[in-house]
């Protein structure tokens, strides 16, 4: 039962979403079609990203559903799921293959330099497998004094190779998701335009949920983290002329 009211209210949290809404398809029996998760772009790519929270074990079957319908091939991380209270002890992945409904979990691979990467396979049970990268920080990224860990995962989505969304997972799905995209949009905007807006990136983020990058503390994290992001990359360059 309490399950079941947890689940309402996250269909009625989802569904305050409007046409940011993300939708699942009636693939899985006894699974509804609602997730809480909003869709938000990137300064070049509509949709670019999922922005949610970290999935109970309950939750499991209605997430890979949610990495399978829309082809998202990697999930990113807000922080160590060893740290998390919500920690989907699921999502760690032991050597052997976990059971989820009709999906099931093939742990690859495990390799860490500046951010820790699990590769997985979700096979849904027709012989078709979805491979899957889950990133997580190194170490914590609410500091603004080290933004290091948070641009190292910026700096990793923006090296790989990205047509379908990257999903980003929070204790909520709102803190520190929306400043990662703030932030990963504003270096696309430099790299483009060698010029940046923050203030107008942060609002467009805003106009898909008003609750991204809310607080003084999250915009000054985004603020410091662009800031440290020309200043390590002007440093790089002089090095290296």
């Amino acid at each position: 039962m309490q399950h079941l009211i947890q689940r309402t209210r996250r269909e009625k949290k989802a569904l305050q979403l409007n046409e940011n809404n993300l939708y699942l398809t009636p693939t899985v029996s006894n699974c509804g079609k609602f997730i809480n998760a909003t869709f938000a772009s990137s300064f070049r790519q509509e949709n670019a990203f999922i922005l949610t929270e970290y999935p109970s074990q309950h939750d499991a079957v209605d997430f890979l559903r949610m990495l399978v319908d829309n082809n998202s091939n990697t999930i990113i991380c807000m922080d160590p799921l060893a740290e998390t209270d919500l920690s989907p002890t699921w999502l760690q992945f032991p050597s052997h293959c976990s059971m989820f409904g009709p999906f099931s979990l093939q742990h690859e691979s495990d390799s860490e330099v500046d951010v820790k990467v699990t590769n997985i396979k979700i096979l849904d049970g027709t012989g078709l497998a979805h491979p899957v990268k889950i990133v997580q920080p190194t170490g914590p990224l609410k500091s603004i004094q080290d933004t290091a860990c948070l641009r190292s995962l910026v700096s990793y989505v923006m090296h790989i190779q990205r047509k379908n969304p990257i999903t980003i997972v929070s204790k909520d799905g709102i803190s520190l998701s929306g400043v990662f995209c703030a932030i990963f949009n504003c270096i696309q905007q430099i790299n483009m335009d060698d010029s940046v807006d923050v203030f107008t990136t942060v609002r467009q983020l805003q106009a898909r949920r008003p609750e991204f990058c809310s607080t003084l503390d999250e915009y000054i994290l985004v603020y410091k983290s662009v800031r440290d992001f020309i200043e390590f990359t002007s440093e790089h360059v002089y090095s290296n002329q």
